[in-house]
């Protein structure tokens, strides 16, 4: 992602920082190259195992007091990994995604609406600019306010809010799920031990 500031200093850039495994990057590839060769490397993408930013970087503009995140379409999936742009200080989300090879399926929905959860959990604005649909922008409640559907050609031209601070659920963490995971863990056992010794739980 690039970033040109209105003050019209260097350009920012970020690499994505999450790649699809199979699609963009290859697991074990130190261990697969001697058999696949470059295959290993090049597997689905331009960008297969290569370099991607460690950290998140907020875009910044003095200016217009904006704090960007740039998010990177597989990133959108991750609750976790995009809670760290507000903990670093953004005050609007920005998704940019190529979902043309989902095609006209629900893919390429279920991908818009992950963004949705993006902007409930971290009560930011979110802009979202996809090549081929879906083009939109989210309230603080995940509802899309303007929008360009699947191979619709146009431009949102829309004033959103920057929404500074931090929700409870990026201060905390995504603690809920595991915490259900272990509770699920240990009542199975629970289970699984009556039943075996045929004591009543």
């Amino acid at each position: 992602a690039l970033f040109q500031s209105s003050t019209m200093r260097p350009w920012d850039i970020y690499h994505k920082g999450k790649l699809v495994v199979g699609g963009e990057s290859m697991p074990f590839v130190k261990y697969l190259q001697p058999i696949l060769g470059d295959w290993a490397l090049e597997l689905g993408g331009t960008s297969g195992t290569l370099g991607t930013s460690s950290e998140r970087t907020v875009f910044m503009d003095t200016v217009l007091g904006l704090k960007l995140a740039p998010i990177i379409c597989w990133e959108n999936e991750f609750s976790g990994y995009a809670t760290e742009y507000s903990r670093a200080g953004a005050n609007l989300l920005a998704v940019i995604t190529n979902d043309g090879w989902w095609g006209d399926t629900d893919g390429h929905l279920q991908h818009m609406r992950f963004s949705g959860l993006r902007a409930i959990e971290q009560r930011k604005y979110v802009v979202r600019s996809a090549n081929t649909g879906i083009s939109t922008i989210l309230d603080t409640k995940g509802r899309p306010l303007d929008r360009l559907n699947w191979e619709e050609e146009g431009v949102i031209l829309s004033q959103v809010p920057l929404m500074d601070g931090q929700t409870l659920y990026v201060k905390t963490g995504n603690w809920l799920g595991p915490l259900m995971s272990i509770l699920f863990g240990c009542t199975f056992l629970i289970v699984l031990i009556s039943r075996f010794f045929r004591i009543k739980p």
